[in-house]
């Protein structure tokens, strides 16, 4: 029987799913007293996360991108320019952007200077370079802005 404060993809079609379910049972241990996780189960949608909190009934999203440990050491990080856009344009704030490379965490709220932000082209589409120096590291840190973000 499926825990109604975890809610997890039934549709797995690729290796991100797998990983977007797995980081949903591991941030769902660390904050289940305070939120329900649901991981959402459409490939066109913008975000990958919906978390409701327990107390207030407020949403907050989060979105995932999963990379190989070995562009941790990048000085930034790579974002769609399109992801952002449709982020403010769907209202889908509060939101947190996160790469989680192994067991590494990154994340940066969303805030619209990110629509600012310098693009280039890789592969045909626009992306957006986040610093790393503008991102905070670890799973505490990730789970308290969610705290403060959604309670």
């Amino acid at each position: 029987m499926e825990n109604v404060d975890l809610i997890l993809k039934t549709t797995i079609v690729s290796y991100t799913d797998t990983n977007e379910n797995n980081f949903a049972v591991e941030l769902w241990k660390l904050i289940k007293d305070y939120v329900k996780i649901k991981v959402i189960d459409d490939f066109y949608s913008t975000v990958d996360y919906e978390l409701t909190s327990k107390i207030n009934g407020k949403i907050m999203y989060l979105e995932l991108k999963c990379r190989d440990i070995k562009y941790s050491t990048c000085k930034s990080f790579i974002i769609g320019k399109t992801k952002i856009d449709n982020i403010n344009s769907k209202c889908l704030t509060p939101c947190i952007l996160i790469w989680k490379f192994g067991e590494l965490i990154y994340f940066k709220e969303y805030t619209t200077d990110l629509l600012n932000y310098e693009t280039t082209t890789i592969q045909n589409s626009k992306v957006i370079y986040i610093n790393k120096t503008d991102c905070e590291c670890s799973m505490d840190k990730l789970t308290e802005l969610i705290q403060k973000l959604i309670c």
